[in-house]
């Protein structure tokens, strides 16, 4: 090298920055998302875990291999780009500030909790593992293998309705959440109850199926799926019934088995999960929960008839 050069070198001006333990988390988040350049790009979890070190991060991983979680998430073993343990992180998240206090985007969010929790206590780590394990066996007692997944399907103009294989992040958030605020003796005995409501929402209200879809994890439509779900809840579980309002989920299939026809439209009934049992008499004016004032009807038919009512 010439004596030039050199000499520029030697005066020329080295720009650094120190990143300290202290320096702030969504920082050294940033910096490591840059120099994140390999063939296969790290997901925003994967950063999650080599940036928050700590008891919150190996927690999270314990709860992934949980069984009854991955039969929900349909998974044999826990996810290798950990993806399922950011599923629990968004439940821990919202279970700690609510989606009231959600501000966005969804990545800080996570990142926040992340920060706040990463040398996890003995006491905070027993409260999350028994709310953890109590939402997942409900989401499971309630919506088995088709938990946080979309119904598509039963409108007027279509009564063949599928589930989508898809987890959808959106209703994972809601049904874990919803589950965690109410002991199982509340739930259980109202299963069918909130699977019926679960499959109206998804298929017949517009505002409901548009927060589910696109864009997420916007603040308006967080806060709105989650309060239309959450007063859903209340109004099943919170208010007393002196009989069972809902028929089982059993004698639903003993009907469809039986006999897959509406009794309003007169059509067949294709899936189960397209129907629902009607009292012939009305609930409301007396009607008993009783197999002889029972008759199979798809949702959207028996819907639309209350409402002409």
């Amino acid at each position: 090298m010439d004596k030039e050069s050199q000499r520029k070198i030697k005066k020329a001006t080295l720009r650094i920055i120190e990143v300290r333990k202290e320096s702030d988390q969504d920082v050294k988040f940033e910096i490591f998302e840059r120099l994140n350049t390999g063939s296969v790009k790290l997901n925003d979890m994967e950063l999650r875990n080599c940036s928050y070190r700590g008891r919150y991060n190996d927690f999270l991983k314990e709860l992934s291999e949980n069984r009854d979680f991955q039969f929900l998430l349909g998974l044999k073993e826990p996810h290798n780009r950990m993806q399922d343990r950011e599923l629990i992180l968004r439940f821990f998240a919202f279970y700690h500030n609510t989606y009231l206090k959600y501000r966005g985007p969804m990545r800080q969010f996570l990142n926040k909790e992340m920060q706040n929790y990463q040398n996890l206590n003995s006491e905070d780590e027993r409260e999350l593992r028994e709310v953890f394990k109590k939402s997942v066996e409900l989401s499971k007692t309630v919506f088995g293998e088709h938990a946080f997944r979309r119904f598509v399907g039963g409108t007027a103009d279509d009564f063949n309705g599928k589930w989508d294989r898809k987890i959808n992040k959106g209703l994972f958030d809601i049904i874990m959440f919803g589950f965690s605020r109410y002991d199982k003796h509340q739930i259980v005995p109202n299963s069918d109850a909130i699977r019926e409501e679960l499959l109206w929402f998804m298929t017949h209200d517009a505002e409901f199926i548009d927060t589910i879809t696109v864009t997420t994890d916007k603040r308006e439509k967080i806060e709105k799926r989650f309060k239309k779900w959450l007063d859903a809840i209340e109004k099943i579980v919170g208010v007393p019934q002196p009989e069972p309002r809902a028929f089982s989920l059993a004698y639903k299939r003993q009907l469809w088995e039986n006999e897959p026809t509406c009794a309003i439209c007169k059509q067949k009934i294709h899936l189960i999960d397209d129907s629902e049992i009607d009292h012939i008499e009305f609930y409301w004016r007396g009607g008993k929960t009783i197999p002889s004032n029972a008759r199979l009807v798809h949702r959207y038919c028996n819907r639309a008839r209350g409402l002409e009512k």
